[in-house]
Formats: C-alpha cells, structure tokens, sequence
C-alpha cells in the first residue's frame, strides 16, 4: 500500500494506493471563484494489476442537506460513514458525478470525474469521529481491477453555489470536450411516442396495433416503438432464451413491411426493439456464437456476446442495417447495452480473435459501426437507449434517452426525467411509458401526465380500451405539450426540493415561464409570462403576483377546456385549479 498527503491552498488531499508506483502527481490546473480542477497522474513500471487508488478529502459539515448522483433514485441522505452515499460509474453504467445539495435546490460541492468509462465511484459521508466536524469525498479510481502502466484523470470540483441544475449542466458541457456526440438529434427524436411494451408485453400483432396506431396518430402520436415479442409465435417468456434468431413472427406480423407502411401513412415512425448484447439458449444462433460470449446470464437465459472479437460486432452491424433497410424502420431501441461488461469468468484478452483489448473498448467500436452503418441507411435514423447507461462516453451513441422501467410510479417518472434532463446534452429524454389501468380515474392519467412534463412522452396504455375521457386528456396534454415543446425540452431547468422527489420544477427561455408544482402549492408571477401545471394532489394553488400590477389569468381542466378568467392584483392568491389543470398568466 502506498499512501502520502497533497496540501493546497483550498484542498488538502489523502492519496491511497494498493501498489507502489513509478511516479504519481496531483497538481491543480486551475482555480477561479470556487471552480477547481485538478490533475492526477500515475505510471508504473510495466503493465501492472491495480484495482483502487483512493483520492479523498474533507468539507465543512455546513448545510447539507441531501447527495444528489444520477443513480441514487429516491434515496438521497445524507448517510455516514459507515454507509457512504457510493455513485458507482462506468461506460455502460452512471456518470461519474455527486452532488451534495444545500437548500433543496443549490450545489454545495459539485464533484465530477474526466473519465467516464474506466470504472470509477464517488463517495460522500458525514465523518462525526472528526473533532472538526466534516463531510468527506472520495474520488476511488480503476474500482475495478485493470492493467496500466500509465493512468490520468482530471478531477473538477465545483463550490460556486450554483443552483444545482446550471452545476450539473456545467459538468455535461465540460464532458463533451472529452466526449464529442457521434449522432445528431434530428427533431423527429422529440415527438411524442407510443410504445407496445406495457400494453401487449409479448404478444405485439398487426392488427391490434394498427387499430392502437391510428387512435395514437389521431391524438398526437408521432413514433411508435414495436418492443419485445415481435420475433417469436405465442406468449413468449419473461426471460431472453428465444431471443437471436432475429426473424418477424409471420402469426403476429404476416407481412411487417406491409404493417411500416400503414404506419408511415399514418404519419408515425416505426422504430423496433433489440436486446443487443443477448443471444438466447434456445436459438440457432447460441450455437454458432457458443465460443463468443462474456459470460452466460442466468436470469436471462443467455449468452453475452463479447463485442471484442470483430466477428460479433459485424453479426450486429448487418442485422440492425438490413432490418432498417428492409422493412423501412425508423430506428432501433438498442436494448440492455449495460450488459455488456467483463465478469471473473469472461475469457482474458486474446490477440488471435479480439481485436480490442477492453470490454468498453469492444462496446464503444460496436457503437461507432452501429451508428455510421445506420446512418448510411438513413441520416435521421433514431436511436433510444434507457438508464442506467447514460454517461456521457456512451449516450453520445444514441439520440434518444429513455427514463428506467417505471410502470405506473409517477414520481420515480418525474425524478428521474428531471435527473436525465440535468445531466444530459445531446440527446432526447423520455418518460417511461406511461400505464394506467382501464378504470383509472382522468385525473390520476393527468397527473401521471402532468409529472413527466419537462420531456418528451411515451405512452403504453391500451387506447382502444381507454374511455374517451382518458383518450381527451392525452389530446389536450399533448397539443398543449406540442405548442410548448422547445421550450419544455430545451430550456434551462430550475427545480426545488432536490433533497426529496423536486416539490416544482421550471424551464424558462427567457421570455414565458413554465412551472411544474408537485408537492409546493404556489407559484411565483413577476411579470414574464407564466404557466403553471398543478401536478399536486389538490384542486387549489397558491400564486403570488409580485409584478406590481394586475395579471391576466385562466384556467385550464385537464381536457383542456378553459374553465375561468379572471384579474389577478399583486398580491398573493387562493386559486381553484384541477389536478393536472393548469393555470396561464400574462
């Protein structure tokens, strides 16, 4: 173990390391008004095993009161030592940044790593076996066992106090100087989608779907995803066993060509469903890849290929570009990336049939051949990729983010879109698809509308099973969303309540406001134009004119009627107002 100590004029450093090095250094690099960026570097003698180096240092415990990452979902304590807030990142896993959060909406330290793909984690705890009391960081490198003879990475520490928002914006746009995006966002990426996965799971047909596709188109729908099942007869498995023989299932779609078209003259995209790294123990295909796995997944029932070896990445390749081009397919949802990655028993480096030395440098070749030969096919070809893989290494290799599988959880929807729209630049974010059941009160279906507002919406509910209530709210939300959609996905965004599940969130663009109220009541109006979306439990909300003259106002039922006008004074006012109602302002 080596170990030593880096003493600067606002840091003081604790380095470990699990074996002696050649040379290693930290310096700063640069240092103005509370943002910090430091250097380290070591090297070796020769290519060496090293899993660990453990860079840490200490704050003062001043009011903190939540650790913000990009995978802590809705736990965001502030723990102790003994359980330290962990923010595990890779390529195919998180972003290597952590946050602690004062006020509920402001960065006191925002901690953010150059190197997105070697494994990495960032830490935090409360230390109360300090006599000073303190918070401390820990930036642990190489987490995961690597060979190296030289290692660098630069370390940003941000202290400005930032709202937490334009902190985590910061570090996105300071990653793409490492990271430059692969595949543009063509505007077709932004356009509400519908999706086949809740409502049919494993048993997508022609005929339901083009009945579901022409109330989708009717309502505001601009792309649908065919998801899982379209590839086997029958009900299919909860598991990937079936899953490599890669042909369109003639019961369910007799002539799938055919079913595009009908879509396309609709006016919806088609894209389709792939779980990319999954070769299932039931096809022919398993036979033929046996000797190309990383490892056998056990709940999945199948292989992963290993995108080092030339001969996958080219399997892959052909498959995704002769779908596209034979079925005239929109773009791919290239699913389960994150299973990509090395495992004890994953067979070592071997020159005569891998040509990459690195599982993440296996996945980001395969990546860059996916997406150059799609993009031969057609240049505006969508990509969806889903959390948890949504680092800026990996996410420069789709054009269209997707919230994790939340079925029906509102709130973990609108945690985490708001989480993906701070973290990333460059590509589309979209809810999970939204479900409800066929008895589901209007209402609740606005308010699970209403929570994934500051994205672009998926839907996998039945429609043909919808009442027309429920068919009226989708319409009015989305022809509301429609009119304000570059405002909604590409403003700024300003939230509260970061310490639990964002009690309001806001985009401004510098001229109208929208606000989003999920647990806060009221609204402040200072004058810019101001929409509210109440996204609370109740039918009232609280607005504080502070213009210092009268406003205009009306209300809005979640079908999208106006339901009053009124004159607003300065002042601050009880006002009726649905839930997922909203109320406009001038």
């Amino acid at each position: 173990m080596f170990s030593t100590g880096y003493l600067f004029e606002h840091h003081v450093f604790r380095l470990e390391m699990p074996v002696q090095p050649k040379t290693v250094s930290l310096k700063p690099v640069s240092a103005q008004d509370g943002l910090f960026f430091y250097e380290f570097a070591c090297s070796f003698e020769q290519p060496t095993a090293v899993k660990g180096i453990r860079l840490g240092w200490s704050e003062p415990m001043l009011g903190i009161v939540s650790v913000w990452t990009p995978m802590t979902l809705r736990e965001r304590a502030v723990h102790q030592w003994w359980a330290p807030t962990r923010n595990e990142a890779s390529f195919y896993k998180g972003a290597p940044i952590l946050a602690a959060v004062t006020d509920g909406w402001r960065s006191a330290c925002t901690a953010a790593l150059s190197d997105a793909v070697t494994p990495s984690c960032l830490s935090f705890c409360v230390n109360d076996f300090a006599q000073l009391e303190q918070v401390d960081y820990c930036a642990e490198l190489l987490c995961e066992e690597r060979t190296v003879q030289e290692y660098r990475v630069t370390l940003r520490i941000d202290q400005r106090g930032l709202p937490l928002a334009e902190s985590i914006g910061d570090v996105a746009a300071w990653w793409e100087t490492f990271y430059p995006r692969t595949l543009p966002v063509d505007p077709v990426c932004e356009l509400p989608l519908y999706s086949s996965w809740y409502n049919f799971h494993h048993q997508p047909n022609a005929k339901q779907l083009e009945q579901e596709l022409a109330l989708a188109a009717a309502l505001g729908f601009k792309a649908a995803i065919i998801d899982d099942g379209w590839q086997y007869e029958g009900n299919g498995t909860s598991d990937y066993r079936d899953c490599g023989n890669w042909a369109v299932a003639p019961g369910k779609f007799p002539d799938f060509a055919a079913f595009v078209c009908k879509a396309h003259d609709l006016g919806i995209k088609v894209m389709l469903w792939f779980p990319v790294p999954f070769i299932g123990e039931n096809t022919e295909a398993y036979k033929t890849f046996r000797d190309c796995f990383l490892y056998y997944d056990t709940g999945s029932r199948a292989g992963v290929l290993d995108p080092r070896r030339p001969q996958v990445r080219t399997h892959l390749v052909q498959l995704y570009r002769e779908f596209v081009q034979k079925y005239g397919l929109d773009g791919l949802k290239l699913d389960f990336i994150d299973s990509f990655r090395a495992v004890p028993s994953s067979p070592a480096f071997d020159a005569a049939v891998m040509d990459c030395a690195t599982v993440d440098e296996g996945v980001t070749r395969l990546l860059q051949e996916i997406t150059a030969a799609l993009r031969t096919v057609r240049k505006d070809c969508m990509i969806e990729f889903r959390q948890h893989y949504v680092g800026p290494a990996i996410t420069g290799f789709c054009n269209m983010l997707r919230v994790l599988d939340c079925a029906f959880d509102s709130v973990t929807n609108r945690q985490c879109h708001v989480d993906l729209r701070m973290l990333t630049r460059g590509a589309a974010v979209h809810s999970d698809m939204l479900f409800w059941a066929h008895d589901e009160t209007p209402r609740n279906c606005a308010r699970q509308l209403a929570n994934i507002l500051f994205c672009v919406p998926q839907i996998s509910a039945m429609l043909t099973s919808s009442t027309p209530e429920q068919r009226q709210v989708i319409k009015a939300y989305l022809d509301y969303w429609q009119a304000n959609r570059t405002l909604l996905l590409r403003a700024p965004l300003s939230v509260q309540g970061a310490d639990g599940i964002y009690s309001a969130v806001s985009a401004c663009d510098g001229s109208k406001r929208i606000t989003a109220l999920y647990t806060d009541p009221t609204a402040v109006f200072d004058g810019m134009a101001l929409d509210v979306v109440n996204g609370t439990a109740q039918d009232r909300l609280y607005l504080d004119n502070t213009s210092g003259t009268d406003a205009r106002a009306a209300v809005y039922g979640i079908d999208g009627t106006l339901l009053t006008e009124m004159t607003l004074a300065a002042g601050i006012h009880r006002l009726e107002i649905p839930s997922g109602g909203r109320l406009e302002v001038r």
